[in-house]
């Protein structure tokens, strides 16, 4: 499902609750189409110093944490934030309409 979707959704569940009845129709006023589309961004973008990572690591984010394995092996904070720094680093941007 993809972000737009999820956000549709979303919007007609509030509508629900609300007692609006007809929901987010396939043609969308433009109220709706202002919602859906904040709702989207809401879902797609991160909060200032975050980062949308996918769940599960890539194997680009593995390689890059296990390049910096032997620091892990130590057991400090710090190195820990080195292999997650590397690991954030090498996790791809998400897509368009993703989320």
């Amino acid at each position: 499902m993809d972000a737009e979707q999820r956000a549709r959704e979303l919007l007609a569940d509030e509508y629900a609750k609300a007692g609006v009845f007809g929901g987010v129709n396939t043609v969308l006023s433009d109220i709706d189409r202002a919602a859906v589309a904040a709702i989207t961004r809401a879902l797609t973008q991160a909060q200032p110093g975050w980062r949308v990572v996918p769940v599960e690591p890539t194997e680009a984010m593995m390689e890059a944490g296990g390049s910096v394995e032997d620091l892990y092996r130590r057991g400090t904070p710090e190195t820990w934030a080195k292999v997650y720094a590397a690991m954030l680093a090498a996790a791809p941007a998400p897509q368009q309409g993703e989320g």
